[in-house]
């Protein structure tokens, strides 16, 4: 599926689901929510909508949103990422996490069994 195709509306699933569905279907298989050191983790809950964007991985700045305008994204081909918002159990504050397409496919998979909203999910950071 073309990432500008929009998939056809199912009623048990919302809008924004199914576009960031799309969007990571063809990806291979990762405030901010920043876990610094390889191995930490955090419990979170996520809430609200996934916002899928195309990014490009900049050595300087990290995942930065992909613009065909842009000279230097020339030659470089897209990803796309997904950020949600989480509310973070230990930190007890609200943040935005981003995550690859596999890793939203993952998420996927859970919110097609149970709502995600009534779960805490711990989330680690593997490089």
């Amino acid at each position: 599926m073309n990432r500008d195709d929009k998939p056809a509306m199912n009623p048990n699933k919302d809008a924004a689901w199914l576009r960031a569905a799309a969007a990571t279907a063809a990806e291979p298989g990762s405030g901010e929510m920043i876990l610094g050191e390889m191995g930490e983790k955090a419990r979170v809950v996520f809430v609200g909508e996934p916002f899928p964007y195309d990014a490009i991985w900049s050595e300087d700045d990290g995942w930065v949103p992909y613009n065909r305008k842009d000279q230097s994204h020339n030659g470089v081909r897209p990803v796309c990422r997904v950020r949600m918002n989480v509310w973070c159990a230990e930190r007890h504050a609200m943040y935005w996490y981003e995550m690859s397409a596999a890793t939203f496919r993952i998420l996927l998979k859970h919110r097609e069994r149970a709502p995600i909203e009534d779960r805490v999910f711990q989330i680690e950071r593997m490089d």
